[in-house]
């Protein structure tokens, strides 16, 4: 999910105002969504933060909201997807139970379909 996010937030500039406003509200004092530790502060902060994405979405998304919802899933996915556990990562599953988790929280904040 922290990938996801920072995709998210740092991906190449848009004039899509949706996006733009999307990312005013989601980053720090300093455009900084923090630091990646798995802490439950951080944890906690970025449910709170991807909350807040999905009520933007909703509130200014109009038809094209599922849209840009899915689009955040699809950037979750792939990220997962993007390293295997495993002996130098090239072997085992390509989502671990974590990751699986993740994902399923996600399209639940998000309030749409894994």
């Amino acid at each position: 999910m922290l990938t996801a996010a920072k995709a998210f937030m740092f991906q190449s500039d848009t004039s899509n105002m949706l996006i733009i406003d999307a990312r005013a509200d989601g980053t720090g004092p300093n455009g900084d969504p923090g630091s990646t530790a798995h802490s439950p502060e951080n944890i906690a902060r970025l449910r709170a933060t991807l909350t807040r994405v999905a009520d933007l979405l909703d509130a200014k998304g109009g038809a094209d909201a599922d849209g840009y919802k899915r689009e955040l899933l699809r950037i979750g996915t792939a990220a997962a997807l993007s390293s295997r556990d495993g002996v130098l990562g090239i072997s085992g599953n390509a989502l671990n139970e974590y990751e699986d988790a993740a994902l399923t929280e996600l399209a639940k904040i998000l309030g749409i379909p894994r």
